[in-house]
């Protein structure tokens, strides 16, 4: 299996910034990386998959893919 390895940049560490500000502004609160791997994905309009939605399903635009 191939992965595409995607450096965090500007695009990707200012839509982090936006989603963390706007979780804490509305009293949520999720991790760093949470927010980082949501941001990449928003960024490059790719669909997250994960297992454990809770965390995830509070950032708007974000494509979630459960398993």
């Amino acid at each position: 299996m191939r992965f595409e390895i995607i450096p965090y940049d500007y695009k990707i560490a200012k839509k982090s910034a936006e989603i963390e500000a706007q979780l804490t502004k509305s009293g949520q609160i999720i991790s760093l990386t949470d927010i980082i791997m949501a941001a990449t994905a928003i960024i490059y309009n790719l669909q997250l998959v994960i297992r454990n939605t809770k965390h995830f399903s509070c950032i708007p635009d974000l494509k979630i893919k459960t398993y």
